[in-house]
């Protein structure tokens, strides 16, 4: 074992690295795939510049790994950066997904980190689909000089924050705050950097799966360390300026902001029809407030014709994916009409079935509409009966009060 350490990392009383930021992700497949960040010393030090004291390509760091999760044995590695030398971590955790790769339907994983990229790999053996770089690049590709140098994106840059997969989309959250540094390390140390937050900027960019095309992006004029999140129709981010926004996942229109009584750092989350954000660091606010903050949804008023129609006691939308259903509203006030329009957003057949009644079996990105009238309060269950769907998820409770 020691022997593998030092072919490893060259020199084991100087380098370290390859940690863990996120739990791993586990696809249908069991096979579980591992983000692994940065090796180390960062940058390089006055005796090993450029990180000299672990020659090659540092193996393993940087990198995703996939394992087979029975055995734990190694499947397949892809590494992102060679050698890192500025703490370009892959550490964002993967997410599954099957999409139709020349006509194919195709597992894959996506994954990213702070080199501000996001990649798709095929799940089976790790062949690279494609690459996707998100906010402003400089310097950021091999050595560094001797001289101080402004890197784009940055060590506290890139994407810092989880990403979100909903109807198809990727959502992409990244930073650009600039590091300086140059071959021999940091001027004054990690202990001597205070990062000025103020010069950072963010944004949120949407991409196919499939491809890696930009369907849409919104630049943020703080930093967006806020993830993204994903609601029905609507994925939410936040900055540490402790804006929050909501935009729509088919064009990225906001739909509303709020701003919060603090700086954000935190992952806004979801539980039925209430966005909590927490608000607890200090941001840009002279006197801020820190709290977790209860956001009622959905919010007509702010949000437009769009939350309007979500928000309607007599419609609800429904959206089918592999394998599992997101309804606007799981409930409505009072026995009544209510009319589920059903959008598959999968990759295979689904409908929807409810109180006896049901849609066809419709195709990948085809609608469909149920008109079903409640007589009586009480709680409904609701599933596809597509054979093995329900038993994989496709079920659930529509509540009348």
């Amino acid at each position: 074992m020691e022997v593998q350490h030092a072919k490893l990392w060259g020199n084991p009383k100087v380098n370290s690295g390859g940690g863990l930021w996120y739990p791993p992700a586990v696809d249908s497949q069991g096979r579980v795939f591992i983000s692994v960040a940065n090796p180390a010393p960062l940058y390089g030090t006055k005796k090993f510049p450029n990180g000299r004291s672990r020659p090659g390509p540092n193996f393993y760091t940087s990198s995703i790994v996939a394992l087979n999760g029975q055995t734990g044995k190694r499947i397949w590695f892809r590494q992102t950066v060679r050698h890192d030398v500025r703490d370009y971590d892959l550490q964002i955790p993967a997410i599954t997904t099957t999409v139709p790769i020349g006509g194919v339907q195709t597992d894959i994983v996506l994954v990213a980190g702070k080199m501000g990229k996001a990649f798709a790999y095929r799940a089976a053996d790790g062949k690279h689909l494609w690459t996707r770089s998100v906010g402003k690049h400089q310097n950021d590709t091999g050595p560094l000089p001797r001289r101080l140098v402004n890197i784009f994106p940055g060590d506290l840059g890139g994407v810092e924050t989880p990403m979100a997969l909903a109807d198809n989309r990727l959502f992409v959250p990244w930073v650009d705050l600039p590091t300086r540094a140059r071959s021999t390390g940091l001027p004054g140390g990690l202990a001597g950097q205070s990062p000025n937050f103020r010069k950072g900027r963010g944004g949120l960019t949407a991409v196919s799966p499939a491809t890696g095309k930009v369907l849409w992006e919104r630049k943020l004029p703080s930093l967006d360390f806020g993830a993204a999140t994903v609601a029905n129709d609507v994925v939410f981010t936040s900055t540490y300026a402790g804006t929050v926004y909501a935009f729509d996942t088919r064009t990225g229109r906001t739909l509303w902001t709020t701003k919060a009584p603090a700086g954000i750092n935190a992952f806004p989350a979801i539980d039925g029809d209430t966005l909590l954000v927490g608000a607890g660091t200090t941001g840009f606010h002279k006197n801020p407030r820190f709290e977790l903050i209860a956001y009622a949804l959905p919010q007509p008023a702010s949000a437009g014709s769009a939350a309007q129609a979500r928000a309607s006691a007599t419609t609800d939308r429904v959206s089918a994916k592999e394998f599992s259903f997101r309804l606007a509203t799981r409930s409505v006030r009072k026995p009544g009409r209510v009319t589920f329009t059903l959008r598959n957003v999968g990759h295979v057949g689904h409908n929807f079935h409810i109180l006896g009644k049901g849609t066809p079996t419709i195709q990948p990105g085809k609608t469909a509409r149920l008109a079903v009238r409640f007589r009586k309060s009480g709680r409904f269950r609701y599933l596809c009966t597509v054979p093995g769907h329900a038993a994989a998820g496709m079920r659930g409770v529509f509540t009348v009060r």
